[in-house]
């Protein structure tokens, strides 16, 4: 019997032109999470800090696994209660996945995004509404906040 050929991870790359050590502060940090992510949030810093991001009348909690300053982070999805967006059933599609954030240097002043979303794939529910909201969280919130200090974050209302 052939095992089940895995399906890939959901990845997305974009380089900015900031220094590494801006986009580890954007993706680690109360001010910065806030400023690209979501407008509400409550970030609980250090490994195993369990950090909780509001998404349209629910939100997700997110431990944060591994942080090695400038180079890269991982978080890890422990809670959801957020609905998928575009208002989809997904208030379980994270739990168990995880969210991978490597950071290579091209320059003093330009960044290589490399993100990975362990799990969260072509077979999860939901999966072309998250990935066009990571495509825009990233490619253009992320970018525009570690580049001029103005991000687009999620706004709850």
């Amino acid at each position: 019997m052939n095992a089940p050929d895995k399906i890939a991870d959901f990845q997305f790359r974009v380089i900015v032109d900031a220094p590494r050590e801006r986009v580890f502060e954007a993706l680690t940090t109360h001010r910065g999470l806030k400023r690209w992510f979501t407008d509400h949030c409550e970030v609980n810093p250090g490994i195993g800090g369990e950090s909780r991001f509001h998404f349209d009348g629910g939100y997700y909690v997110l431990r944060l696994d591994a942080q090695d300053a400038p180079v890269g982070v991982r978080w890890m999805c422990v809670d959801q209660t957020a609905p998928a967006p575009g208002g989809g059933n997904g208030v379980d599609d994270w739990i168990g996945t995880a969210l991978d954030f490597a950071l290579v240097s091209f320059s003093e002043k330009q960044t290589e995004i490399r993100f990975t979303h362990e799990n969260l794939n072509s077979r999860t529910p939901n999966f072309n509404a998250y990935a066009a909201r990571w495509v825009r969280l990233l490619g253009t919130s992320l970018r525009r906040y570690v580049e001029s200090g103005q991000g687009d974050p999620h706004q709850n209302r």
